[in-house]
């Protein structure tokens, strides 16, 4: 059971928080792939990313949560190629900005974020 929020500047709102996620960075969350299947996968241990994601954050008038689904997406495809499976880690907090994880809409049990765990659904079916 391993983490990644790398890159943190993606992932969090922290400065200089970037809010797209074109594949230029792809590299930072792939070495942490790379890593798992090295020291575990590679040897017939099994990884599951039980913590990774990017807090949804305001852009350009509404919020960058395809930005997200970009990454999130990303890591996902990336981790299944070696068996690693990954798991979003969703805190609940549906709005937008600092630490807004949230996918799943806890009170009405609907989906906050669907264009997210769509694309997430796309890698594992």
């Amino acid at each position: 059971s391993i983490h990644t929020y790398n890159p943190w500047a993606f992932c969090s709102a922290t400065a200089p928080n970037y809010l797209t996620w074109d594949g230029s960075m792809n590299y930072l969350p792939d070495g942490d792939v790379n890593h798992a299947n090295q020291l575990f996968s590679s040897k017939g241990i099994h990884v599951a990313w039980t913590e990774m994601g990017a807090t949804v954050k305001p852009y350009n008038g509404a919020d960058n949560s395809d930005q997200v689904a970009n990454y999130d997406s990303h890591i996902a495809s990336y981790a299944k190629q070696f068996g690693q499976k990954i798991m979003v880690w969703d805190n609940g907090s549906i709005g937008i900005g600092d630490d807004q994880f949230g996918l799943l809409n806890r009170n009405t049990a609907a989906w906050q974020r669907p264009n997210i765990v769509n694309r997430l659904s796309g890698v594992y079916p």
